[in-house]
């Protein structure tokens, strides 16, 4: 039986720990508006001398938010990995990392190559790609829209039912998560209301805070892709990511095969989310990984 506890307000970030929280976990990281619950499916399917610490990272779940005048972005959430790994005082992790958590493990590893043992990207080969014209262009207007939702409170959001709360959850992600699945993300993504209604847990500004904050040229992330020397597990699903074409995902593969360690590549049945829909294949595949 798997030992579940929550983890406290540690550098911005709070989560869910399975197995022997004495151990130095798997370290698992969530989706762009997802929380730490994206992994409660997996986490049994690990094996039992692998323990999971799943983090709600900054604005997501359980987790504060980042303070007035702050955006969410990748080297954000670079500096936040890093903070945990030195409160615990770990010499090297492991990393379980769906889409934007996939990401920013990738990040992780290749800036610091020497850290990693393994690095397992679900539904992700590398960051958001942007050309540097295009970020020029776009700066202004990433910037205004992140400045005029500052304002933005759990205080002064909008109400639902929680009925309407999945609902709007189950509409907003159009067919990646079913009905349960959304159930299951507001274990942690939803709060309850003096009111008696509910609002998202989560920080509304992430909704304005574009992948174009998180972005970096291609010739950036292929140089880093070179620099991952762990192992590596990449998991795709038949109608996931729609935001990365498919030449462009197995491009950054092969860079990264070029320096992994060991590289395995597998596609499994279902959506961006197949890891909480349907958990048992991608489970035996991370399984068989970490028990090598």
């Amino acid at each position: 039986m798997y030992h579940v506890r929550c983890v406290g307000r540690l550098s911005g970030s709070s989560g869910k720990w399975w197995g022997d929280p004495d151990s130095k976990p798997l370290l698992g990281l969530h989706g762009w508006q997802d929380n730490a619950a994206t992994f409660d499916g997996i986490a049994p399917l690990l094996p039992k001398n692998v323990s999971l610490l799943a983090l709600d990272l900054p604005g997501h779940g359980f987790s504060s938010w980042y303070p007035y005048n702050t955006c969410y972005n990748s080297s954000q959430g670079l500096l936040v990995l890093r903070q945990v790994v030195k409160y615990f005082e770990w010499d090297k992790i492991s990393i379980l990392g769906h889409s934007m958590g996939g990401a920013y493990g990738f990040l992780y590893a290749a800036v610091f190559p020497d850290d990693v043992d393994k690095l397992i990207m679900l539904d992700m080969a590398r960051p958001m790609a942007i050309s540097p014209n295009q970020l020029v262009l776009d700066a202004q207007d990433i910037i205004q829209r992140c400045l005029k939702n500052n304002h933005m409170s759990l205080e002064t959001g909008p109400r639902f039912t929680y009925d309407e709360l999945v609902s709007r959850l189950f509409k907003g992600y159009r067919g990646s998560l079913t009905e349960e699945s959304c159930r299951v993300l507001l274990k942690r993504g939803a709060v309850k209301m003096p009111c008696g209604k509910y609002s998202f847990s989560r920080d509304p500004r992430l909704n304005s805070t574009t992948s174009d904050l998180s972005a970096f040229p291609l010739s950036l992330i292929y140089s880093m892709a070179e620099n991952i020397k762990c192992e590596v597990l990449n998991l795709k699903g038949k109608s996931g990511v729609n935001f990365i074409s498919e030449k462009d995902y197995h491009n950054a593969l092969q860079f990264i095969r070029k320096s992994a360690k060991k590289f395995e590549f597998h596609e499994v049945d279902g959506t961006h989310h197949f890891h909480l829909n349907e958990p048992s294949a991608a489970g035996s595949l991370i399984a068989q990984f970490l028990d090598v």
